[in-house]
Protein backbone atom coordinates (compact mmCIF):
# COMPACT_ATOMS: atom_id res chain seq x y z
CA UNK A 1 0.00 0.00 0.00
CA UNK A 2 2.72 2.41 -0.06
CA UNK A 3 2.59 3.97 -3.35
CA UNK A 4 -1.08 3.72 -3.89
CA UNK A 5 -3.50 5.91 -2.79
CA UNK A 6 -5.67 3.70 -0.68
CA UNK A 7 -9.12 4.54 0.59
CA UNK A 8 -8.25 5.50 3.89
CA UNK A 9 -5.51 8.03 2.72
CA UNK A 10 -8.38 9.96 0.28
CA UNK A 11 -10.58 9.95 3.93
CA UNK A 12 -7.71 11.40 5.90
CA UNK A 13 -7.08 13.78 3.10
CA UNK A 14 -10.96 15.30 3.34
CA UNK A 15 -10.64 15.48 6.95
CA UNK A 16 -7.63 17.32 6.87
CA UNK A 17 -8.99 19.98 4.10
CA UNK A 18 -12.00 19.86 6.38
CA UNK A 19 -10.14 20.85 9.87
CA UNK A 20 -8.07 23.51 7.77
CA UNK A 21 -11.18 25.03 6.31
CA UNK A 22 -13.17 25.02 10.05
CA UNK A 23 -10.14 27.00 11.64
CA UNK A 24 -9.81 29.43 9.23
CA UNK A 25 -13.35 30.26 8.70
CA UNK A 26 -13.81 30.37 12.77
CA UNK A 27 -11.19 33.31 12.71
CA UNK A 28 -11.74 35.74 15.36
CA UNK A 29 -14.39 33.84 17.04
CA UNK A 30 -12.96 30.74 17.11
CA UNK A 31 -10.02 32.01 18.93
CA UNK A 32 -12.05 34.17 21.48
CA UNK A 33 -14.11 31.07 22.48
CA UNK A 34 -11.64 28.65 23.14
CA UNK A 35 -11.88 28.81 27.11
CA UNK A 36 -15.43 27.96 26.24
CA UNK A 37 -15.70 25.60 23.17
CA UNK A 38 -18.67 24.54 21.18
CA UNK A 39 -19.18 20.79 20.84
CA UNK A 40 -17.91 20.84 17.47
CA UNK A 41 -14.42 22.83 17.90
CA UNK A 42 -13.82 19.76 20.70
CA UNK A 43 -14.18 17.22 17.62
CA UNK A 44 -12.42 18.88 15.40
CA UNK A 45 -9.62 19.59 17.90
CA UNK A 46 -9.62 15.57 18.13
CA UNK A 47 -9.24 15.36 14.03
CA UNK A 48 -6.08 17.77 14.11
CA UNK A 49 -4.39 15.73 17.03
CA UNK A 50 -5.47 12.51 15.46
CA UNK A 51 -4.08 13.74 11.89
CA UNK A 52 -0.99 15.09 13.48
CA UNK A 53 -0.14 11.54 14.95
CA UNK A 54 -1.15 9.77 11.69
CA UNK A 55 1.37 12.03 9.89
CA UNK A 56 4.28 11.58 12.54
CA UNK A 57 3.51 8.03 12.32
CA UNK A 58 4.06 8.01 8.71
CA UNK A 59 7.01 9.94 8.75
CA UNK A 60 9.05 8.63 11.62
CA UNK A 61 7.41 5.79 13.07
CA UNK A 62 5.74 4.97 16.41
CA UNK A 63 8.10 6.26 18.40
CA UNK A 64 7.45 9.93 18.23
CA UNK A 65 3.73 9.31 18.07
CA UNK A 66 3.97 7.21 21.15
CA UNK A 67 5.47 10.09 23.32
CA UNK A 68 2.80 12.31 21.99
CA UNK A 69 0.49 10.56 23.30
CA UNK A 70 2.06 9.18 26.68
CA UNK A 71 2.22 13.55 27.27
CA UNK A 72 -1.50 14.23 26.04
CA UNK A 73 -3.09 11.18 28.68
CA UNK A 74 -0.76 12.64 31.57
CA UNK A 75 -2.65 15.95 30.76
CA UNK A 76 -5.67 14.41 31.22
CA UNK A 77 -4.80 11.79 33.61
CA UNK A 78 -1.66 13.96 35.86
CA UNK A 79 -4.08 13.54 39.00
CA UNK A 80 -3.69 9.52 39.33
CA UNK A 81 0.63 9.81 39.45
CA UNK A 82 2.15 10.68 42.82
CA UNK A 83 3.65 13.70 43.30
CA UNK A 84 5.71 15.66 42.58
CA UNK A 85 4.57 14.82 38.78
CA UNK A 86 1.09 15.01 40.19
CA UNK A 87 -1.33 17.59 38.79
CA UNK A 88 -5.12 18.07 38.91
CA UNK A 89 -5.79 16.98 35.34
CA UNK A 90 -7.68 18.67 32.70
CA UNK A 91 -10.46 17.64 30.57
CA UNK A 92 -11.36 17.75 26.92
CA UNK A 93 -13.16 21.03 26.95
CA UNK A 94 -10.01 22.32 28.57
CA UNK A 95 -6.95 20.77 26.69
CA UNK A 96 -7.98 20.40 23.58
CA UNK A 97 -8.72 23.84 22.51
CA UNK A 98 -5.54 25.04 24.08
CA UNK A 99 -3.82 22.14 22.10
CA UNK A 100 -5.36 22.85 19.01
CA UNK A 101 -6.91 26.81 18.48
CA UNK A 102 -4.39 28.39 20.57
CA UNK A 103 -0.92 29.45 19.68
CA UNK A 104 0.67 27.70 22.42
CA UNK A 105 -0.29 23.99 21.21
CA UNK A 106 0.08 22.74 17.43
CA UNK A 107 0.39 25.87 15.64
CA UNK A 108 2.83 27.36 17.87
CA UNK A 109 6.28 28.90 17.67
CA UNK A 110 7.79 25.54 16.03
CA UNK A 111 5.65 25.43 13.11
CA UNK A 112 5.81 29.22 12.94
CA UNK A 113 9.69 28.68 12.65
CA UNK A 114 9.03 25.75 10.10
CA UNK A 115 7.07 27.55 8.02
CA UNK A 116 8.85 30.94 7.78
CA UNK A 117 12.06 30.02 8.21
CA UNK A 118 13.24 26.16 8.10
CA UNK A 119 11.59 25.76 4.68
CA UNK A 120 13.28 28.04 3.12
CA UNK A 121 16.19 26.12 3.52
CA UNK A 122 14.39 22.82 3.20
CA UNK A 123 13.38 23.99 0.05
CA UNK A 124 16.69 25.08 -1.07
CA UNK A 125 18.04 21.69 -0.48
CA UNK A 126 15.30 19.94 -2.16
CA UNK A 127 16.40 22.12 -5.91
CA UNK A 128 20.04 21.83 -5.43
CA UNK A 129 19.25 18.02 -4.96
CA UNK A 130 17.08 17.82 -7.94
CA UNK A 131 19.73 20.22 -10.15
CA UNK A 132 22.90 18.46 -9.64
CA UNK A 133 24.16 21.61 -8.09
CA UNK A 134 25.57 20.03 -5.03
CA UNK A 135 27.69 18.90 -6.93
CA UNK A 136 29.19 21.93 -8.49
CA UNK A 137 29.95 22.56 -4.94
CA UNK A 138 32.16 20.04 -4.69
CA UNK A 139 33.87 19.95 -7.73
CA UNK A 140 34.53 24.01 -6.51
CA UNK A 141 36.34 22.80 -3.49
CA UNK A 142 38.53 20.27 -5.04
CA UNK A 143 39.46 23.19 -7.48
CA UNK A 144 39.89 25.66 -4.60
CA UNK A 145 42.37 23.22 -2.70
CA UNK A 146 43.65 21.63 -5.78
CA UNK A 147 42.49 18.48 -4.84
CA UNK A 148 44.61 18.17 -1.79
CA UNK A 149 42.88 16.95 1.60
CA UNK A 150 41.97 19.34 3.96
CA UNK A 151 41.81 19.37 7.90
CA UNK A 152 37.88 20.67 7.93
CA UNK A 153 35.01 20.76 5.71
CA UNK A 154 31.71 23.26 6.38
CA UNK A 155 28.94 21.75 5.12
CA UNK A 156 26.10 24.64 4.32
CA UNK A 157 24.10 23.52 1.29
CA UNK A 158 20.92 21.36 2.70
CA UNK A 159 21.86 18.92 0.17
CA UNK A 160 22.32 15.99 1.82
CA UNK A 161 25.25 13.76 -0.63
CA UNK A 162 27.24 17.17 -0.67
CA UNK A 163 28.27 15.28 2.66
CA UNK A 164 29.39 12.01 1.21
CA UNK A 165 30.61 13.98 -1.30
CA UNK A 166 32.75 15.92 1.06
CA UNK A 167 34.72 13.03 3.25
CA UNK A 168 37.11 12.13 -0.05
CA UNK A 169 38.47 16.22 0.41
CA UNK A 170 39.16 15.38 4.07
CA UNK A 171 42.55 14.54 5.60
CA UNK A 172 42.56 11.33 8.04
CA UNK A 173 41.78 12.99 11.52
CA UNK A 174 39.53 15.58 9.53
CA UNK A 175 36.57 16.87 10.98
CA UNK A 176 32.95 17.71 8.77
CA UNK A 177 30.97 20.39 10.46
CA UNK A 178 27.37 20.06 9.21
CA UNK A 179 25.26 23.07 9.75
CA UNK A 180 22.88 22.81 6.55
CA UNK A 181 19.14 21.86 7.43
CA UNK A 182 18.08 18.69 5.13
CA UNK A 183 15.50 17.66 2.60
CA UNK A 184 16.10 14.32 3.26
CA UNK A 185 17.70 11.60 5.23
CA UNK A 186 21.60 11.50 5.32
CA UNK A 187 23.39 7.85 4.27
CA UNK A 188 27.06 8.30 5.78
CA UNK A 189 29.61 5.41 4.73
CA UNK A 190 30.60 4.59 8.20
CA UNK A 191 33.20 2.21 6.95
CA UNK A 192 35.49 5.07 5.66
CA UNK A 193 34.11 7.37 8.39
CA UNK A 194 35.27 5.32 10.76
CA UNK A 195 38.61 3.84 9.13
CA UNK A 196 39.98 7.42 8.74
CA UNK A 197 39.04 8.46 11.74
CA UNK A 198 37.02 11.26 10.65
CA UNK A 199 34.41 13.71 13.11
CA UNK A 200 31.06 14.83 12.68
CA UNK A 201 30.00 17.86 14.48
CA UNK A 202 26.74 20.00 14.24
CA UNK A 203 27.22 23.93 14.06
CA UNK A 204 23.58 24.51 15.84
CA UNK A 205 23.28 25.21 19.31
CA UNK A 206 23.58 28.63 21.02
CA UNK A 207 26.79 29.60 23.31
CA UNK A 208 26.34 30.40 27.03
CA UNK A 209 27.46 34.05 26.05
CA UNK A 210 24.30 34.32 23.76
CA UNK A 211 22.45 33.38 26.81
CA UNK A 212 23.87 35.94 29.07
CA UNK A 213 23.22 38.40 26.53
CA UNK A 214 19.60 37.70 26.29
CA UNK A 215 19.33 37.70 30.64
CA UNK A 216 21.22 41.30 29.80
CA UNK A 217 18.74 42.24 27.40
CA UNK A 218 15.60 41.67 29.33
CA UNK A 219 16.99 43.25 32.68
CA UNK A 220 17.91 46.52 30.34
CA UNK A 221 14.81 46.79 29.27
CA UNK A 222 12.07 45.32 31.58
CA UNK A 223 9.56 47.62 30.45
CA UNK A 224 9.62 46.71 26.87
CA UNK A 225 7.62 43.34 28.32
CA UNK A 226 5.50 45.13 31.11
CA UNK A 227 2.32 44.70 28.67
CA UNK A 228 2.39 41.19 28.96
CA UNK A 229 1.58 40.94 32.36
CA UNK A 230 -2.32 41.60 33.19
CA UNK A 231 -2.11 41.23 37.07
CA UNK A 232 0.05 42.30 39.35
CA UNK A 233 0.30 40.71 43.25
CA UNK A 234 2.04 40.45 46.31
CA UNK A 235 4.16 37.21 47.26
CA UNK A 236 1.49 36.69 49.82
CA UNK A 237 -1.01 36.63 47.31
CA UNK A 238 0.58 33.98 45.48
CA UNK A 239 -2.06 31.25 45.52
CA UNK A 240 -4.44 33.83 43.83
CA UNK A 241 -2.45 34.34 40.79
CA UNK A 242 -2.05 31.05 40.40
CA UNK A 243 -5.71 30.51 40.21
CA UNK A 244 -6.10 33.12 38.18
CA UNK A 245 -3.69 31.64 35.97
CA UNK A 246 -5.54 28.11 36.05
CA UNK A 247 -9.19 30.02 35.61
CA UNK A 248 -7.69 31.59 32.49
CA UNK A 249 -8.42 34.51 33.49
CA UNK A 250 -5.46 36.48 33.42
CA UNK A 251 -2.30 36.06 30.77
CA UNK A 252 0.67 36.67 32.77
CA UNK A 253 0.91 37.42 36.69
CA UNK A 254 3.71 38.46 38.44
CA UNK A 255 4.59 38.01 42.08
CA UNK A 256 6.70 40.94 44.03
CA UNK A 257 8.05 40.30 46.97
Amino acid sequence: FRHRLMVWDAVLIAAGIYVIWYLIAGGDDLQDRYVFPEPMDVVVGWMLIALVLEVARRATGWIMPAVAIAFLLYGFHGDWLPPPWRHQGYDAERLIPHLTITLEGIFGTAVDVSASLIVLFTIYGAILQASGAGKFFVDFSFALTGGKPVDVVLEATGHPPSITDALPVLKREGVLVVAGIHAAPLSLPLTVFVRNRHQLRASHGSEPRTWERVIALLAREPEAYRPMITHRLPLDRGLEGFELARQRAASKVILIP
